[in-house]
């Protein structure tokens, strides 16, 4: 079966070939290589007649048999045996007993037999071409008596049955009186014939079973007893080949099934009984699969091959010219216009086709092969169940004759002679198989060819290159085969068919834009600018690009979505971090204890605010010239504040839309889905977070009263670390020289109010700068800053009977006690103001020694220089003791939060929309390409006009 099909295959192959190339002649005169055959030239009127009739019934032959059948049961056996009569009745044809004219047997007959299996009673058979009903089937005669033509058309019959069916059984059907009488010859060639027609005598016998016809008295022992003894006699005699043993021996055998179909033993209607048991016997047969046949004819029917063969061939010829070459263009144009998939899909399923074309070869010992492979691209690729059925039939046919021809008749085909149509066939698949070609001239684009589609656009080139233009000119059609972005591009489509594959989307939306180097504006820097940036605007978005197309004919363009929406605008930058605040210093409070200079916070003088704080500062300015200050002590330092979020950009402009246009006439439904507007503001960028606050160190505060002996001279300012401010107020360096006359020596003491005493705490007067004290012996000498001796020597204070009710000084002992110490100890009860109402004149009497003192300024300033220590140390102390300060927070507030602000300064216009596509430009264009290619001898087929 294996074979049949590939002779079938081969035949149908030869046929396509014929119809691919259009040559006159597909065979040379060396296709038939002749031996005893007979050629035409050679043939008689009467051999000619013959041979129209053999082409005739083959063609009758090929139009009732199937090509393929999936299952058959094959009714053979001699003419005159019964099997149209068979036939009729496994059919359910009404049948009749009744007499036969001039004779007292009974015959079986029927008013409408089957078409083509008409009852005979003679025994010539009227069977000419097989009958068919259902799934059974007679074949003329095995032992026809016709002549040659009929030996033709009845192998070609059994050839085609088997051939075509890939399930079989045989039922061979043979009368009582060819098993009882003198026809033992004519069954034993039954059974030879039997055998030949089939390779595998084997398989054979598991498929047969025997019907005997116009049955009497036979029974199925007396049957196998008639075998057996045939079996017997011709053995004896050694006639029998192998194939008629196995055969006969197995009909002789329980195995065999063995049914009967009896003569009428009176007129009227056939009963269905001997139908049931014949369906019985069918059904416990096997079926042969696929049988292989294998037929032969006699010599007398060969002389007709070698021409029927030529005939053959020269209709494989005009079926590739005319048919195969043809529907191979139809093939394309059809495949082009349902292509559901890319356009290199569709290129690659015409490179396919033309590889297959190309596979055929030239050469002539590859004529069977070549048959095959036209057979393939007619069922494989074309799929054309009409041409595989012809051409099929063609190559069952050359298969057939390849099996009966002469020995001497070797077979060859031309192939040479058919490549001026298969030549042209593969030419034009590889026009239609090749890519776009590309044109690429400063920023344009331009693709042109037969079949393109938006798939062959290289998106990430035309980006890298920054193309501004893209030209896609299709001759035949254009697949938008694939979702597709260009920002900002000019497009330009134009093709004479469109294909929308699935739901597409072609986005020419502007860029949006640029996104700024720096994500977020620079943060805060501790010490330096604590605040965070605030950030940029975005920048502006792209203008959206044009589209310009045209086309005549449109598939699903109302799947296709257009996006030429000017670009988003680019986000605002954002504004950058506070930095954290620095962390305080731990403090010492030994150090505030102490009074350390670096741990002075502020010093501020006190201001007289009541009656009695004027008196008090009025009498020690003109006896001390001494000012009282207030001073804080500090150890240790606050968190620094975190610093301030910046505020985020405000988003950019969106960019202009561009434009889309398509010059045709589309119907409402069919438009594409077009989205054209301005792109939309960027989003606004995002505020920097606020710094945390610094860690507060542990801190100690002290406040501490001091009065100074004439500050203003010695350089001390007023400060204030916190606001960073400091008194520039300096009273000018005082010496003797410079305060002579300066009226201070005969001070008016005015109405003095009530007296105060207070326990002071002095300061060092070590440090005065214009004078100091010098205990030598127990006297006090007072040296002016310029080196003149006030006073030598004494044995009392300076200040004794001064003023007599007005000042009651220190003692001797006390006043060397406060020399000794520097200054630095504490005096109880050592000076007493005693304040009179009244004037009281202040002025410098003798000392002890009877040396007189200094009068005017010299004496006054001496009576300064002697009290002002006195009274700074006495009136200095703590106000507030040093203690550690703890407001019950551990860090110091956070920068502000601006994540609600925006910065909208220096923002941009987004840029000019794209100019328009010149439409007039691209059709001239696309015009020259397709002047240039229309005329092209394989273009042409293919090329579509536009207008």
């Amino acid at each position: 079966m294996n074979n049949y099909f590939s002779s079938f295959s081969i035949a149908y192959l030869g046929l396509t070939i014929s119809l691919l190339f259009s040559s006159s002649q597909i065979w040379s005169s060396d296709i038939f290589k002749e031996g005893d055959s007979v050629s035409r030239s050679t043939m008689s009127a009467e051999q000619l007649k013959e041979l129209e009739e053999i082409s005739k019934y083959i063609d009758e032959i090929e139009a009732k048999i199937p090509l393929k059948q999936e299952e058959a049961i094959l009714i053979i056996g001699d003419s005159g045996e019964g099997k149209s009569t068979l036939l009729n009745y496994l059919a359910d044809i009404p049948l009749n007993g009744k007499r036969n004219k001039g004779s007292a047997k009974l015959i079986i007959d029927t008013d409408k037999p089957l078409n083509g299996a008409e009852l005979s009673h003679g025994i010539r058979s009227k069977t000419s071409l097989p009958s068919g009903c259902q799934k059974y089937w007679d074949c003329p005669g095995f032992l026809d008596t016709r002549g040659p033509v009929q030996n033709i058309v009845n192998a070609f019959s059994i050839y085609k049955l088997a051939k075509g069916t890939e399930n079989l059984k045989v039922l061979v059907t043979v009368s009582e009186n060819t098993i009882e009488g003198s026809r033992a010859s004519t069954f034993l060639k039954l059974i030879s014939n039997l055998g030949k027609t089939f390779k595998n005598t084997d398989e054979l016998t598991k498929g047969l079973c025997l019907v005997v016809t116009k049955n009497r008295e036979l029974t199925p022992d007396l049957v196998k007893e008639k075998l057996d003894s045939i079996l017997e006699d011709e053995d004896s005699e050694n006639t029998l080949n192998p194939s008629q043993k196995a055969i006969i021996k197995y009909l002789a055998s329980s195995q065999d099934e063995i049914s009967f179909f009896n003569a009428p033993k009176k007129e009227g209607i056939i009963s269905a009984d001997d139908k049931h048991l014949i369906l019985e016997a069918i059904q416990k047969i096997a079926y042969l699969k696929k049988p292989e046949p294998s037929i032969s004819i006699p010599p007398e029917s060969q002389i007709f091959i070698t021409d029927l063969v030529e005939r053959l061939n020269n209709d494989i010829l005009q079926f590739i010219s005319s048919k195969f070459c043809p529907e191979i263009l139809s093939y394309s144009d059809t495949l082009i216009r349902e292509h559901s998939g890319t356009a290199k899909g569709l290129r690659a399923s015409f490179k396919n086709l033309s590889d297959q074309l190309k596979g055929i070869s030239r050469d002539s010992g590859e004529f069977e092969n070549n048959l095959q492979k036209i057979l393939a691209i007619i069922t494989g690729t074309l799929e054309q169940k009409e041409l595989e059925k012809q051409f099929s039939k063609k190559i069952s046919r050359f298969e057939f004759l390849k099996l009966v021809k002469p020995e001497s008749l070797e077979i060859k085909g031309n192939t040479d002679s058919w490549y001026s149509d298969i030549s042209d066939s593969i030419q034009d698949m590889d026009v239609l198989a090749s890519a776009p070609e590309k044109d690429e001239q400063r920023n344009f684009l331009t693709l042109k060819g037969l079949i393109i589609g938006i798939e062959d656009l290289d998106e990430k080139d035309i980006q890298e290159k920054e193309l501004s233009e893209v030209n896609v000119y299709s001759l035949n059609s254009l697949f938008v085969d694939k979702d597709i972005a260009m920002p900002g591009i000019n497009l330009t489509l134009i093709s004479p068919e469109w294909h929308i594959v699935d739901r597409r989307i072609i986005n020419l939306k502007g860029k949006p834009g640029d996104a700024h180097q720096q994500e977020k504006a620079d943060d805060g820097v501790v010490s330096q600018h604590p605040n965070g940036k605030d950030g940029l605007p975005g920048l502006p978005g792209y203008s959206g690009g044009r589209l310009y197309g045209k086309g005549k004919e449109f598939f699903d363009l109302s799947h296709l979505t257009v996006d030429v929406s000017g670009g988003n605008g680019g986000q605002g930058q954002s504004g950058g971090d506070g930095a954290k605040g620095r962390d305080g210093e731990e403090g010492n409070l030994v150090d505030v204890q102490e009074r350390k200079e670096e741990n002075l916070f502020s010093r501020k003088k006190i201001k007289a605010e009541k009656v009695k704080d004027y008196v008090e500062k009025g009498v020690k300015f003109f006896l001390t010239f001494n000012d009282k200050f207030k001073e804080v002590y500090k150890s240790g330092t606050s968190g620094e504040k975190g610093g301030n979020a910046g505020q985020g950009g405000i988003g950019g402009l969106g960019g202009k839309s561009g434009s889309v246009f398509i010059d045709s006439q589309l119907p409402e439904n069919e438009n594409p889905d077009i989205t054209q507007k301005d792109g939309p503001r960027g989003s606004n960028g995002q505020a920097g977070t606020p710094g945390v606050g610094g860690k507060h160190g542990r801190q100690y505060r002290g406040v501490y009263i001091n009065e100074m002996v004439a500050p203003a001279v010695r350089g001390y300012k007023e400060l204030d670390k916190e606001s960073g401010s400091e008194s520039t107020e300096i009273i000018r360096e005082i010496g003797v020289n410079t305060v002579k006359g300066s009226g201070l020596s005969a001070v008016a003491g005015g109405a003095i109010a009530k007296a105060t005493t207070k326990e002071v705490v002095t300061n060092t007067f070590s440090n005065l700068k214009f004078c100091k004290i010098i205990i030598e012996n127990g006297v006090t000498k007072l040296v002016s800053e310029g080196g003149q001796e006030l006073a030598k020597e004494g044995t009392k204070l300076v200040m004794q009977e001064t003023s007599k009710n007005t000042f009651k000084l220190f003692t001797k002992e006390a006043a060397e006690q406060i020399a000794q110490e520097g200054g630095k100890v504490i005096v109880q009860d050592v000076l007493k103001l005693g304040i009179e109402s009244g004037k009281q004149t202040i002025s410098v009497g003798v000392i002890s020694t009877g040396v007189s003192m200094l009068t005017g300024v010299a004496g006054s300033l001496a009576a300064q220089a002697a009290l002002s220590p006195i009274s700074a140390w006495a009136s200095s102390g703590w106000e507030e003791e040093a203690a550690e300060i703890n407001d019950g927070t551990e860090y110091a507030s956070g920068g502000e939060d601006k994540a609600d602000l925006f910065n909208e300064e220096n923002i941009q216009d987004p840029p000019a929309s794209n100019p328009p596509i010149n439409q007039q430009e691209k059709q001239n264009s696309y015009d020259q390409f397709y002047i240039q290619r229309k005329d092209l001898p394989h273009y042409n087929k293919f090329v579509r006009d536009i207008k």
